[in-house]
């Protein structure tokens, strides 16, 4: 309870939408009282578990996290018991008025069509993960189903809160219509749980092994298929949260119909190469020279890399370069002379604009 309760508040320490984990103990509780009751018909015994759950369950594991989260949650520990709550209901009602990316069109995050979430995480995961994890909840029906004796009641509950824990907060979201934008960010926390069901299916696989024909064909394609992984991470390195599985073509694939680098993560690469840019053009008089450099979408993401005769500037129009990702098509809102472009395995990220040219020219509409 003690371990369990730590995590439990760590994860309240990153976002109030962990109550989730809560709840789930809840729902492993009251599956055991349930099914105990269902065995022995016995009502005393049922409310004796009920209490024995409150009691070394529950109690505990509120006393534990919520002093772990208050630890790690400054604005909480303002008010312990409101904020939280106030937490909850903006991250419930949250508000994005722009439009999104999805399947090639711009639709708004406030009126996603139904299938946004699911096809975002279906993209998300490897293949084979993606292949196990839909597997996982079949698989176990018909373990249990079969199993002699019947159910086993420990591992049909664990199943169920791990379907749960998969099934419950997408299903949630779409049917409340959720604000999301930036592909499936703000669910993240599902994919452990997926690739832990994938994990149990290829566990019952490889305890089959022994007794196929073709067990080394098999443990070698599937090495062949993780070397593959390893390389594909390689290959978007620092990038990989852009990856996209081989049902849309990988990242090249899915650059024009879904986003990729939303949080500007190829900036970095992008102002290293203009200042290599730059140096090669004024050698050793670089320093002497000042530059003023636009960006779109977060300034943080290049500006922290900037070498000190960078000045950043909000004025794009007359700024001497502009850094641009794809998000929104911002790398085609300005004109310029493209003198970098970060990509990955076959997708453009960002893009480096020399605009001095077109910043020189004098705007005779304004000054005859």
């Amino acid at each position: 309870m003690i371990k369990l309760g730590i995590a439990i508040g760590l994860s309240l320490g990153v976002r109030v939408g962990a109550l989730l984990l809560l709840a789930y103990v809840g729902l492993a509780g009251t599956l055991f009282c349930l099914w105990r009751f269902k065995e022995t018909r016995d009502p005393w015994l049922l409310l004796r578990d009920i209490r024995d759950g409150v009691w070394r369950v529950a109690l505990p594991l509120l006393l534990v996290s919520y002093p772990v989260m208050l630890l790690f949650w400054p604005w909480a520990q303002l008010d312990p018991i409101e904020n939280p709550i106030r937490s909850l209901q903006a991250f419930s009602h949250e508000i994005f008025p722009f439009p999104t990316l999805f399947a090639g069109k711009y639709v708004p995050a406030e009126d996603l069509p139904w299938e946004y979430l699911p096809t975002f995480v279906l993209l998300a995961l490897p293949e084979l993960t993606l292949a196990l994890a839909l597997a996982a909840i079949p698989a176990a029906i018909w373990r249990e189903w079969h199993r002699k004796g019947g159910p086993d009641r420990t591992q049909s509950i664990q199943a169920i809160v791990l379907a749960t824990a998969v099934l419950f907060p997408i299903a949630y979201a779409v049917a409340i219509k959720a604000v999301l934008f930036d592909g499936m960010r703000h669910f993240m926390f599902v994919l452990p749980t997926i690739a832990t069901g994938a994990a149990l299916v290829l566990d019952r696989i490889i305890a089959r092994l022994p007794t196929l024909r073709y067990r080394p064909v098999l443990i070698g394609l599937a090495g062949v298929y993780g070397v593959g992984h390893i390389a594909i991470m390689v290959m978007l390195h620092p990038d990989q949260y852009i990856y996209y599985n081989g049902l849309v073509g990988g990242v090249d694939g899915a650059q024009y119909l879904f986003k990729t680098d939303y949080w500007a993560n190829s900036y970095a690469e992008a102002v290293k190469g203009l200042e290599n840019y730059l140096r090669t053009e004024y050698g050793a008089e670089f320093e002497d020279h000042q530059f003023t450099v636009a960006v779109c979408g977060p300034p943080i993401s290049a500006d922290y890399y900037f070498p000190d005769n960078f000045v950043f500037s909000e004025d794009r129009e007359h700024a001497d370069f502009f850094i641009a990702f794809t998000k929104d098509n911002c790398n085609r809102v300005l004109p310029g002379i493209a003198i970098y472009r970060v990509e990955r395995m076959g997708a453009l990220l960002s893009v480096v604009l020399d605009r001095r040219e077109t910043v020189a020219v004098p705007d005779l509409g304004t000054h005859p």
